[in-house]
């Protein structure tokens, strides 16, 4: 099994705290390492070696990367959307791996609802791409509240496994959201050793 809680959104929004639960992870990794840049709107994250292109006015943000397998984070800038990445050491192929996020979900957030899973090609490489719902618990000014939330997961093999892109925003803004984020993942591009961008295969 790996860890697969869903990232919280922005805490601005409301003060809920992230799911957290007790599952198995990976022996062979566990140290969080955080080697993430943002220039102007490129968005380079040296730890896993790829580049992003990002909107105007987001930021970096190395408080939301999560603390054993995260490797970078962003948040939009209006505050309403995370976008987190962790890497993932597993044998499992794509499809497995999605099926594992799914099969797991129930017992890991509260309200899991799988809304769709298909395929992308990201960077030439063939990627499963999951997108569920689930309500996130907290308070605000003292209340109670559930919040309805959507991710969008995209699993992108590497040679040592998986990135997982978890894109986070409420329930009420995922239509509005996602043509950033797709804009965003179709602008993957790795960086080869040296330092430059590999072609798409």
């Amino acid at each position: 099994m790996i860890l697969l809680c869903v990232p919280s959104v922005v805490r601005s929004q409301n003060k809920a705290e992230p799911p957290s639960p007790q599952a198995e992870v990976p022996k062979t990794a566990g140290k969080n390492i955080v080697n993430q840049t943002l220039s102007g709107t490129l968005y380079t994250n040296g730890a896993t070696r790829f580049t992003l292109t990002v909107p105007e006015g987001w930021k970096a943000n190395d408080n939301l990367v999560e603390p054993h397998f995260g490797v970078g984070a962003l948040n939009a800038q209006d505050g309403e959307a995370n976008l987190v990445i962790r890497l993932m050491v597993t044998t499992d192929s794509p499809k497995a791996l999605s099926k594992k996020i799914d099969a797991q979900g129930n017992s890991l957030y509260p309200g899991y609802h799988k809304i769709s899973e298909s395929k992308a090609n990201v960077g030439g490489r063939d990627c499963e791409v999951l997108t569920l719902k689930y309500i996130e618990r907290g308070t605000v000014n003292g209340l109670a509240v559930e919040v309805p939330m959507v991710s969008r997961l995209v699993l992108v093999p590497k040679e040592y496994g998986f990135l997982v892109f978890y894109f986070v925003t409420l329930e009420s803004l995922f239509d509005k959201k996602l043509p950033t984020f797709d804009k965003i993942m179709s602008s993957y591009r790795s960086i080869a050793s040296d330092g430059t961008s590999t072609k798409q295969n």
